[in-house]
């Protein structure tokens, strides 16, 4: 299931759980919970996950699937990861697996018998969500006024932005034909070649990326 960043989630290991991806212990592999999230390179992040039922282990698995960092707590304590102290740089952008664990397969608690590391626990992502480019604009509308203007209108999905694209399909790729300002919903291309089929889309740009392309559109010039 999926995490957010400064988001609580309470789960329980259970005996019907998978197994650890990693960990292997002389009596098998532990249950496990796995919880993913998107991040981006560069971004700092903590995670910890408490419990009084067992010894927890983290494990943080990167978008290839190696294994990043882990972190190990004591038996009814908490794991972190990075662990001591300090944040983890995470070092690519993409989807992020954290798998929340125990160490071992079971657990003894002092003056308890042996029963299996099961039990609730709470995790928590640490960090501030990555920034997202603007959305892509909708109903994008064309229409001929002469032999060699269009008229492109459409709709604006995004609060923060900074320009839009206009852009043009020439057989083999998008060219950007023009650019306008935000809050710019309607513009006019001119010097086209009379009675010919352009196909036309729009793009939103601000500091965090481009958006998807709008659904491009066809429109034929007036002879």
């Amino acid at each position: 299931m999926n995490i957010s960043f400064n988001e609580l989630v309470r789960g329980a290991l259970e005996a019907t759980d998978r197994g650890a991806t990693v960990r292997r212990t002389a009596l098998g592999r532990p249950y496990a919970d796995h919880y993913t999230f998107a991040g981006v390179a560069g971004q700092p992040v903590i995670i910890f996950m408490s419990t009084s039922a067992f010894e927890p282990y983290l494990y943080l698995f990167g978008p290839t699937g190696v294994q990043i960092a882990s972190g190990r707590g004591g038996v009814g304590g908490s794991a972190r990861i990075p662990s001591g102290d300090g944040v983890l740089i995470l070092p690519l952008t993409g989807i992020y697996i954290i798998e929340a664990t125990s160490f071992d397969v079971y657990t003894q608690a002092v003056g308890q018998t042996l029963r299996p590391a099961t039990g609730v626990y709470s995790v928590l992502l640490h960090g501030t969500a990555p920034a997202k480019p603007p959305a892509a604009p909708s109903e994008l509308t064309a229409s001929a006024i002469t032999s060699q203007q269009v008229n492109l209108q459409w709709m604006d999905n995004s609060a923060d932005w900074k320009v839009f694209e206009v852009i043009s399909w020439d057989g083999a790729e998008w060219i950007v034909v023009r650019t306008v300002s935000a809050g710019t919903t309607a513009v006019t291309i001119a010097d086209l070649t009379p009675e010919t089929t352009y196909q036309f889309s729009v793009r939103a740009i601000n500091a965090n990326g481009t958006s998807d392309n709008a659904e491009p559109i066809e429109v034929t010039t007036d002879a």
